[in-house]
């Protein structure tokens, strides 16, 4: 037996992931022009993405992390 694919726990690493959640990584030029919302505010176009990441990883920390 072996391991086959993407061998992480970071969901959106996978691109099955990253695309069923719309996320797009801060590490792309320009994102924000990729990122489509339904308001007219174009300053929190990266905010739908910084969330995606956030939200994922909020298991993995302690409880006074997130007191903070």
């Amino acid at each position: 037996m072996y391991l086959r694919g993407i061998i992480t726990y970071d969901l959106l690493a996978n691109p099955i992931y990253y695309q069923a959640f719309q996320y797009f990584s801060s590490d792309i030029a320009n994102r924000a022009d990729y990122i489509i919302d339904d308001n007219e505010d174009e300053q929190d176009d990266n905010a739908q993405s910084d969330l995606t990441r956030i939200v994922l990883n909020l298991s993995f920390l302690r409880r006074d992390e997130l007191e903070d």
